[in-house]
């Protein structure tokens, strides 16, 4: 009995099919060693010991591993379960640890500080391949990959981005949910009341990320990550909103005048990690950053609906075009000279105090409607 106990156990820790060895192999290997040493053996530690090696040696145990390492379907059998194993173990890792920093950052349904993908698991596996064979055990050869993986696991964002710019396709899997999940939150932020599904732009943003990641594009943090990927979202769904509002003209943002899409750093949402979520929600604004304030104030402009918009431009309603043309639609002051005032009729001297003018009221209109924004949120 102590001899099928010890190699039954033997079978449990490890797939012998993978290499080779079937289950006849395995009893036959049962039977033989009881019959030359079941008279002998006893439940202590030394005759365990003896039986496993009588075990290992009676099913070639090293030539058969050595042969499966090279053989195309065997090998790739072995690839499999021992990354299944693994991953099964940084499960466990992932159910039992404090939940790990970058997926607190990522914040999506699946996690990304315990991610083992293939191509990430490749490498471990060839530098698997090249060791020998452990003599007569397969004690460690799953720790082999459990030492790895300690080592390596939960992933901060530096080895996370490595892998994405190795063009990993479960790294970017990951991504892609990342993607969506600012993509909706971008935009409800800029007009909740439109009728919109946030996957249509997906793709193209999905595209432009990558193309950003195959031209060397570094990222100091997770934050200056999503941040680019805010900045995409934001500028694809202001170019569908063109696009939609050119085909059924009935937007409540006027997008015609939006100038040429901008990808520039300085554009980058300002996030702080209170907000790193990207749930753009304005009761949450930092009100001492004074981007995060006007990136509101054009929110809010944005969108008539909007809970804001009726007591923030209370008062100001002939001052607001102003404001909406150059936060909003991006129109410079010579564009709204040429759109509003000057019919052709102006000369040099009126159009230049003109501009001046409008520098003046734009300023004294945003000052303004800065002061009333931070009124409304310390209100809340």
């Amino acid at each position: 009995m102590i001899v099928s106990e010890v190699i039954l156990k033997e079978k449990e820790k490890f797939d012998f099919s993978i290499i080779g060895i079937n289950d006849d192999i395995i009893n036959e290997a049962i039977l033989s060693i009881n019959n030359e040493y079941g008279n002998i053996v006893s439940k202590n530690n030394d005759s365990i010991e003896l039986v496993r090696d009588l075990f290992y040696k009676y099913i070639s145990f090293d030539k058969h591993f050595d042969e499966a390492k090279t053989n195309g379907n065997s090998h790739y059998e072995l690839k499999k379960y021992f990354l299944g194993n693994t991953n099964k173990y940084l499960l466990n890792q992932y159910y039992t640890s404090p939940k790990a920093l970058l997926d607190k950052e990522f914040n999506i349904n699946r996690t990304v500080s315990y991610l083992l993908s293939q191509d990430f698991f490749s490498n471990w596996f060839s530098e698997f391949l090249r060791k020998k064979t452990i003599n007569n055990s397969i004690m460690v050869l799953n720790d082999f990959f459990y030492s790895i993986a300690d080592n390596t696991f939960p992933l901060n964002f530096e080895t996370f981005y490595s892998q994405l710019k190795s063009d990993d396709r479960e790294f970017w899997d990951r991504t892609a949910e990342l993607l969506l999940l600012i993509s909706k939150n971008v935009t409800k932020s800029f007009n909740p009341s439109f009728n919109y599904e946030a996957d249509q732009i997906v793709p193209d943003t999905y595209e432009i990320l990558k193309k950003s990641v195959e031209e060397g594009k570094d990222f100091n943090d997770v934050k200056h990550f999503k941040g680019h990927i805010w900045l995409i979202c934001k500028n694809k769904f202001l170019e569908f909103m063109r696009e939609e509002t050119k085909r059924i003209k009935s937007s409540n943002i006027d997008v015609e005048k939006i100038s040429e899409i901008d990808y520039s750093e300085e554009f980058f949402s300002p996030f702080d990690d209170s907000m790193s979520d990207f749930n753009y929600n304005y009761r949450n604004i930092n009100l001492a950053n004074k981007y995060e304030v006007s990136m509101l104030i054009a929110i809010v402009l944005s969108d008539k609906f909007h809970p804001l918009y009726p007591k923030l431009i209370e008062g100001d309603e002939e001052k607001i075009d102003l404001l909406i043309d150059i936060a909003v639609n991006e129109l410079s002051y010579d564009d709204i000279i040429d759109k509003k005032y000057s019919n052709g009729n102006l000369n040099d001297s009126e159009r230049r105090k003109l501009n001046a003018k409008l520098r003046q009221d734009y300023v004294r209109i945003r000052k303004k409607l800065i002061d009333k924004t931070h009124k409304l949120l310390e209100a809340i």
